[in-house]
Parts: structure tokens; sequence; C-alpha cells
């Protein structure tokens, strides 16, 4: 239990004191996440602010390109008006659903997406490494139903140099010790 006069100490997280106290510049950021945030990437020395479209600021003003843009879930860009749009549109209803629901927009998208690419089903992923542990579940379970490789006898093979995730199972098909220890 906090004490009443740590309590008063506290600022919220992202507050104007908080930001009047700590100067935005690239430096305090990097030097900062350095201190608290666990090292599992080598990151540009850049603290972005905010984005639009293919574009984003850093905190001291300087724009640059950004080819990166939510590489592995979510590529489309920053602040695009016809996303947002949307985006609000749904987050006035509902922000998220969990799969153990069914929601209004799921199937109808699962029905355009089959259809556009020629599959029967889709299982929908936040990120490529969900996407990539998924086809290593459905390539063991095919190999045991289809293929009638004895129980725990199921061997995925995985190429030299590969990096596709920081899961369990990428980093340990992964051939680059930094990753895999």
């Amino acid at each position: 239990m906090l004490t009443t006069s740590v309590r008063r100490k506290i600022q919220p997280f992202g507050s104007a004191a908080m930001r009047a106290f700590s100067p935005q510049t690239n430096q305090r950021l990097v030097d900062l996440d350095a201190e608290v945030v666990c090292h599992n990437y080598a990151c540009l020395p850049v603290a972005i602010d905010r984005g639009e479209r293919i574009y984003v600021w850093d905190v001291e003003g300087r724009k640059y390109f950004d080819f990166l843009c939510g590489y592995s879930a979510c590529n489309q860009g920053h602040v695009h008006p016809k996303i947002l749009k949307a985006m609000v549109a749904q987050a006035s209803k509902i922000t998220l659903t969990s799969r153990a629901f069914h929601n209004t927009q799921l199937g109808d998208f699962a029905k355009y997406f089959t259809e556009l690419i020629g599959y029967d089903k889709l299982i929908p992923m936040n990120s490529g490494v969900e996407a990539d542990e998924t086809a290593c579940k459905m390539a063991r379970r095919w190999g045991y139903r289809n293929k009638g490789i004895p129980d725990d006898c199921a061997n995925i093979l995985f190429p030299t140099g590969n990096f596709w995730g920081r899961s369990i199972t990428a980093s340990g098909a992964c051939d680059d010790p930094s990753r895999y220890h």
C-alpha cells in the first residue's frame, strides 16, 4: 500500500507534469529506454513522436520516411484518414472482442478474404510470429493426421539464417546465438 505522501509524488503516465520534468530529446529517451526497457532489439537512436501516412517525426521535429511502419503486425502507415475514420467508428461501439465470442465483423471479413485468395478458411492473427507459430502447429497436425507420422515423432525443419520473431519456437528455430540463447 502506498502512503499518502508517496502517492502524491507519483505523476500519471504521460502527464504534463511528467513531460515538463523530462525534456523530450532523442538522447534522453534513448537513455531512459536503456535504463528501464528490456533490450530485445537494437533500436535506432531516434524517439518517434508522431506519424502521418508514410512519414514519422522524432521528438526534435526531424521528419523521416517510415520504411518499417509496424512491420510485423500493422504496416498500413500512420493516421490515414479512411483507416482512422473506420477505427474511431468501430472503437465507439467496441474496441476488441475475444475469440471466445463471435462478433459482427469477423465472418464477413473472412468470407471476403477467403474468396479473394481462393482458400476455404482463414485464421486471423495479430502478428507475424503468431502466423508462423500457427503454421508450425498446422504442419505437425497435418503430418500426424494425413501422413501417419507416429505420435511425438514429427520434426519441423527451419532454414539457417532465419528470423521470424521472439517466441520460444521462433528463438529455438534460429541459429543466431544471441536470439537462440
